[in-house]
């Protein structure tokens, strides 16, 4: 370092402090904009497929078993079209945080897609267990919401695979689940199928 116009017993520092405030704030943005959907703020696929790792582990661990549930939101591009994206959008927020309330704090909700959203539900004993929280959260998603003055009829159609006895690996789950979702999708009464 060259001291200009010091002394030689004078001793000159240089210090600058740079804020990292902005900096740190953009990196959590960005680590939240990786793992939650934008529009719910629900855990996304990608947060989805790790929590089913760790939850499929534990299940090996303690000999347990665990339920996924695929749940698909009826009619809801009509929602888009007869009310706009604007209601579309707000109407799967409120759906969102209603799956959220409906389910225990062990268990997992994610948004995987436009209109599709996907649950863990941890340590059930039986498939009776994973229809019981199913038909809770059929229930608590098939209201009719109030948006901006408009009444829409919620209206979701769930399929439900467990873990081991429909399998362990995450795309058989979830194309088990799916096919399931979709025996129920359409009918009259959708509700939610399992085992068939």
């Amino acid at each position: 370092m060259r001291r200009f116009g010091l002394e030689e017993e004078e001793k000159s520092y240089l210090v600058i402090i740079r804020s990292i405030t902005e900096q740190r704030k953009a990196q959590k943005q960005l680590e939240h904009l990786a793992h939650y959907d934008l529009l719910t703020n629900l855990p996304n696929r990608r947060q989805f497929e790790t929590h089913f790792e760790h939850e499929l582990a534990r299940a090996q661990r303690h000999n347990r078993q665990f339920a996924v549930l695929f749940i698909d939101v009826n009619l809801f591009k009509t929602v888009n079209d007869t009310y706009g994206h604007k209601i579309g959008d707000l109407f799967l927020i409120k759906l969102a945080e209603r799956l959220s309330n409906s389910i225990r704090e062990e268990d997992f909700a994610a948004r995987i897609g436009g209109d599709e959203f996907i649950v863990i539900i941890s340590e059930i004993e039986n498939y009776s267990n994973a229809e019981l929280a199913t038909e809770k959260i059929y229930k608590a998603l098939n209201v009719t919401y109030n948006l901006s003055g408009n009444k829409i009829e919620g209206s979701v159609s769930i399929g439900i695979a467990c873990v081991p006895q429909d399998g362990m690996i995450i795309d058989d789950i979830i194309r088990v689940a799916d096919h399931r979702m979709y025996q129920k999708k359409g009918k009259v009464n959708p509700g939610f199928s399992r085992r068939r």
